[in-house]
């Protein structure tokens, strides 16, 4: 019984000293584009580029992990000056969540003549399924031009799921039992 104690804890700190991660690292889409990740930052950023009036671009990857995830964003770009549309979701396997959609702007409202737009989504991710962000911007001007930057941060860690708070709820019990019976030793009280 007097084991107990620091095996929970030790158990407690392999849980915490195991945070999961969520891998983010396919880029498809028109122009040209590039992600870069790395093992110890969970950042991925996405540069785009196009020549046209519209484009679509999409970071993706597959889960490895399943919980609720938080991911702060960053979008910059320019579609150029005239009727120019940003649009930018974020979707886990069929859920698909708005971030941004706006214009159609004229020169020099946003997102005309440059934007920026920065937030942050709350995603529930399955393992082995795809999740991921999808942007898309238009123009009808001549300069015919659709270039940005899209970063995302993980901005928190997995929410426990409803086993791991079991799990923990029954080994406080177990805990507390062992202190309880630990306490229950037999005393006779002699009354002189």
């Amino acid at each position: 019984m007097k084991n107990l104690l620091p095996m929970a804890a030790g158990a407690v700190a392999l849980v915490a000293a195991n945070p999961a991660s969520a891998a983010t690292e396919v880029l498809v889409g028109s122009g040209s584009g590039m992600v870069t990740s790395t093992s110890t930052d969970t950042t991925a950023t996405l540069d785009y580029s196009a020549r046209g009036f519209d484009g679509t671009w999409t970071l993706a990857g597959v889960s490895d992990v399943t919980g609720s995830y938080t991911f702060d964003f960053t979008s910059e770009g320019f579609y150029s000056f005239f009727a120019v549309t940003a649009a930018a979701s974020a979707f886990s396997g069929e859920t698909v969540f708005s971030l941004y959609d706006a214009g159609p702007a004229n020169c020099c409202a946003s997102p005309s003549n440059g934007f920026l737009y920065t937030g942050s989504v709350m995603l529930d991710l399955v393992a082995g399924q795809e999740f991921g962000f999808r942007l898309s911007g238009a123009n009808f001007d001549s300069a015919q031009t659709l270039r940005g930057t899209f970063s995302v941060v993980q901005a928190t860690g997995a929410v426990p799921e409803p086993a791991t708070w079991a799990l923990f709820i029954l080994g406080f019990g177990v805990i507390g039992a062992a202190m309880r019976s630990a306490a229950r030793k037999n005393v006779s009280v002699k009354f002189a």
